[in-house]
């Protein structure tokens, strides 16, 4: 049975926004009916290929009384203010992750939801990812891997080397802790989805510059308890060769998942004998099938009039990760 499509509007239609315009048509839930832009090239490339609306201005996208909902895909600091500003529209919305900059404008967006009875979404996409399910229930809730140690997590790209002079990544009052900011928190939604929330009151971190222009960090090593005990060592790199990776260490085992390569090791512990990695099948991921799936839950939350998940609370939570390991490296 087809569902009613829902009307929305999309601010920000490049790089991010190009990617989310692609998943909202294939999910086949959305009509994309008016873009907004400040580069107007682009802007009008992505009207005529969506057969929307180009505005003018923000306020003219928000003004339009078809427009149901709002997917916002512009730079981070700008979330909290166009955020507000639909919310207040009477729209919904779906915000790139992460929520926000900073804790005050986070909390402020969740209470305009709330108070406009509005669905806020923030689009963590890496929960939706299966293996991480696959891994919960078939190797942690199994007790394969026995008694949990620890969690190990690294983010690695060279995405800063791209970053020129003056771009707000490169200012850290725009971009606090620089890339545990912009990539890491997918993978603090995701652990804390799954495997304990992080103890605020437990971090410890390092962080320096090494080459990204300006004064944002690029060199991120974070160590924390998650209120389960377990132990959590996360390593965040903006300016190194691409590497993502998610282990968990067990008194009976190990995994190892290298999520973007899609390769999935599990390690048992022989006492003495060899203990080689042996390969896992792991659930495929379909081309953008997670994020299909983000955009579908905000669809469902819209028309089941109910929390979307993630709720706005967990990527609010996310941030507070972010900036408490930010503090405490400011701190030693």
């Amino acid at each position: 049975m087809n569902k009613p499509k829902l009307k929305i509007g999309v601010i920000g239609v490049a790089q991010m926004g190009a990617t989310r315009r692609s998943q909202l048509k294939k999910s086949e839930l959305f009509d994309i009916v008016g873009l907004y832009d400040i580069d107007k090239a682009a802007l009008k490339h992505a009207a005529k290929a969506d057969n929307a609306i180009a505005y003018n201005s923000l306020d003219d996208l928000l003004n339009n009384p078809e427009i149901e909902a709002i997917s916002i895909n512009t730079p981070i600091p700008l979330h909290a203010e166009q955020t507000i500003k639909a919310l207040k529209a009477g729209k919904h919305v779906l915000v790139e992750k992460p929520i926000s900059n900073n804790i005050e404008s986070a909390e402020k967006m969740i209470e305009t939801a709330r108070r406009e009875d509005k669905i806020l979404m923030v689009a963590h996409n890496q929960r939706f990812d299966p293996a991480f399910k696959f891994i919960k229930e078939n190797y942690v809730d199994t007790n394969k891997l026995g008694k949990i140690c620890a969690i190990r997590i690294v983010g690695a790209s060279s995405a800063g080397l791209a970053q020129p002079e003056g771009a707000w990544r490169t200012i850290a009052e725009l971009n606090p802790a620089g890339p545990l900011l912009q990539c890491g928190c997918h993978l603090i939604d995701t652990l804390m989805h799954y495997f304990g929330k992080i103890d605020l009151s437990t971090i410890q971190s390092q962080m320096r510059n090494d080459i990204t222009a300006g004064e944002v960090v690029d060199c991120i090593s974070l160590i924390a308890k998650l209120d389960n005990g377990v132990m959590l060592t996360m390593d965040e790199y903006y300016t190194t060769a691409y590497r993502h990776e998610f282990h968990i260490y067990g008194t009976k085992a190990n995994i190892y998942f290298y999520y973007h390569r899609r390769i999935l090791k599990f390690q048992e512990c022989a006492f003495g004998q060899p203990e080689t990695p042996v390969d896992v099948p792991v659930p495929p991921l379909p081309a953008n099938e997670h994020n299909i799936a983000v955009v579908t839950e905000f669809y469902n939350a819209i028309r089941e009039h109910r929390e979307p998940r993630p709720a706005p609370q967990d990527a609010l939570e996310v941030l507070r990760v972010v900036i408490a390991a930010d503090s405490a490296a400011k701190s030693r």
